[in-house]
């Protein structure tokens, strides 16, 4: 017996060292995991919350080939996670655009479905998410870059924001498995557990909601219907749409301005709601019976006050203009409310109070 017990220590400890000596080829193979998935999401055009990786701690190697019940011959090879990766989106829909993506870009060795809805009895609920087991593909493997990793396994996790929340806070109770969890409180976890599947569910519906809402105001524009209600998407629509928004753009060279492609983060559209509310208008005709004429004056007198060129994007000079017509009762902690440094909103505010005064 005691043969048998130095066998196994002997054993384990060999194992440890050779992983200590091997953990930092894990290492670089994750962050190259890392980088690679993030540029895979990039061009598959799928939006991502976080792509984290790792390689598994001494410690918890130590505790996987050290569990009762559990016995490997050769960790190094059979155990499947020595290197992981997550990637956490924002839409139930994309774990599945994820999951087929992993599916063509790697050897996919093995994948864990029992988190998905389908796979839980109709009164159970739990996190969803889909796990795969992968390896590098010939063609990436063969690569000089990658030929270190070409035996190597990662775990890829794939998972929603929301669901994550949900694991981690259900972790962090320390019940992982149902069966540890006290009857008592399983029904409890069940009902939250049934909430995030729900929520994720709904954020899926509003998006859809949403992409409808920007199409029909688009639409709308497009054909020339202006009597429309200004909302984020109709606004959005009009000023990236407008019959003048060429006209703008040459005023505000002319006076100075560089102009570059429309913000991608949509950051002026709440500020031109909020000007728009605060002057009473209701309908797009409205803001396109503002933006019409000559606006070379607003355009000079800011790039006057600040003092050089200034290169903003064709959405920032319709804001300019609406701006222009409640500059005196407009502030700079308003602006502030909305991300303007006070340098700034003072050079801004400024140059259309002195337009508005000359007009």
């Amino acid at each position: 017996m005691v043969s048998v017990m130095n066998n196994e220590i002997d054993h384990l400890e060999a194992a440890m060292a050779r992983y200590a000596a091997e953990r930092p080829l894990y290492e670089s193979y994750a962050a190259k995991l890392q980088i690679l998935l993030t540029s895979l999401l990039e061009a598959n055009e799928i939006r991502y919350q976080v792509v984290e990786s790792r390689a598994k701690d001494l410690i918890s190697f130590r505790d996987k080939i050290n569990r009762p019940g559990k016995s490997y011959k050769d960790p190094l090879t059979e155990l499947p996670d020595l290197c992981g990766a997550r990637v956490i989106v924002y839409y139930s829909d994309d774990v599945t655009s994820v999951s087929e993506m992993i599916d063509r870009e790697f050897l996919v060795l093995e994948k864990e479905l029992s988190h998905q809805p389908d796979s839980f009895e109709v009164d159970r609920f739990g996190y969803l998410s889909v796990h795969s087991i992968v390896r590098l593909n010939n063609d990436r493997s063969n690569l000089s870059e990658w030929k270190f990793a070409e035996s190597f396994k990662a775990e890829i996790q794939i998972r929603t924001v929301i669901q994550h929340a949900w694991s981690a806070v259900s972790h962090a109770l320390q019940y992982k498995q149902e069966t540890a969890t006290p009857s008592k409180l399983r029904r409890r976890l069940f009902r939250i557990a049934g909430l995030f599947e729900l929520a994720d569910e709904e954020f899926v519906a509003i998006r859809d909601a949403k992409v409808s809402l920007t199409t029909a105001a688009v639409n709308a524009v497009t054909s020339g219907e202006k009597s429309i209600p200004i909302t984020l998407e109709t606004i959005k629509a009009f000023v990236q749409n407008n019959d003048y928004l060429e006209e703008i753009v040459e005023e505000a060279k002319s006076s100075g301005f560089e102009i570059l492609e429309f913000d991608p983060d949509d950051v002026t559209y709440p500020e031109m709601i909020d000007i728009s509310n605060k002057l009473g208008l209701q309908t797009i005709s409205e803001i396109e019976s503002i933006i019409k004429g000559d606006n070379t004056s607003l355009f000079a007198s800011i790039i006057d006050k600040f003092g050089t060129r200034w290169s903003v994007s064709p959405d920032y000079l319709i804001f300019f203009i609406l701006l222009r017509e409640i500059s005196s009762r407009y502030s700079i902690e308003e602006l502030g409310e909305f991300g303007w440094g006070r340098e700034r909103a003072k050079i801004i505010l400024s140059g259309a109070k002195n337009a508005k005064t000359k007009s």
